[in-house]
């Protein structure tokens, strides 16, 4: 299905704010109320937050690293939080788009909020200049994990993100620390996770190929039957999951 929504005729452009250090992501662990907060600058900071008097305590920082140091600022456009993505692995996540680095997977310290690097997806994601010379062209792309616990045999789970490749939305394969150990067994060769990465499951292709055209946000829903995309144009797709047919 596919929806065209009206323009916003009263947007305030924000654009020439980005590059000074803006928040441009949110994410919480609604069990233990820890929250992580992204910037443009490509800073992710961990907080926990008291329920009784709101008040913040910042636990821990992290630098989004770049592979060409001050070059491009690696801005933060979405954080997923995930408490369990496999039956076989309970360890928490998150899920970064990261402008210019691709999508990024952090493994969660519980007690701190500490994050460490697990993998890292290529995607297509425009950054801003260091310092910023036109800020307009920074996309916000989002991403989110599948919410159901995977009970596959490999231990794998999957991602769902934008993308600005010909308007594109990307599944990825995300490797848990379960399926990783059953590679380790397997293979009996220990790998550098920063160089771990995840296959492309499928890339969906429905958006028109136009400038103004990227696709900028996904969801999915609950029983992931039915996943969303929504591209600067003011288009909605909605993608049903095909159902295989049982052969007799």
């Amino acid at each position: 299905m596919r929806i065209k929504l009206p323009p916003c005729r009263n947007r305030t452009d924000l654009s020439h704010y980005l590059g000074r250090g803006c928040i441009t992501a949110l994410a919480m662990n609604p069990q233990t109320c820890q929250l992580w907060v992204g910037s443009d600058l490509g800073v992710i900071q961990a907080y926990s937050c008291n329920e009784a008097t709101g008040s913040l305590v910042r636990l821990s920082q992290l630098t989004v690293f770049t592979p060409v140091p001050q070059k491009f600022l690696p801005s933060v456009t979405s954080l997923s939080f995930c408490a369990w993505l496999s039956h076989e692995d309970s360890s928490s996540y998150l899920l970064v788009n990261s402008a210019g680095v691709g999508l990024l997977l952090y493994l969660v310290d519980p007690v701190n909020g500490a994050l460490e690097l697990q993998h890292k997806f290529d995607l297509p994601h425009s950054p801003l200049c260091n310092p910023p010379a036109n800020n307009y062209g920074l996309h916000l792309l989002h991403s989110c994990f599948a919410p159901l616990i995977s009970f596959r045999s490999s231990g794998t789970a999957c991602a769902i993100s934008a993308s600005e490749d010909k308007a594109s939305v990307y599944v990825f394969e995300v490797p848990t620390t379960a399926s990783e150990k059953r590679q380790e067994v397997a293979s009996r060769v220990r790998r550098s996770q920063s160089h771990i990465g995840g296959s492309v499951v499928t890339r969906l292709q429905g958006h028109d190929c136009e400038v103004g055209r990227t696709v900028v946000d996904v969801s999915l829903s609950w029983d992931e039957s039915v996943l969303a995309s929504a591209d600067e144009a003011g288009v909605v797709i909605l993608w049903k999951r095909k159902t295989e047919e049982k052969t007799s």
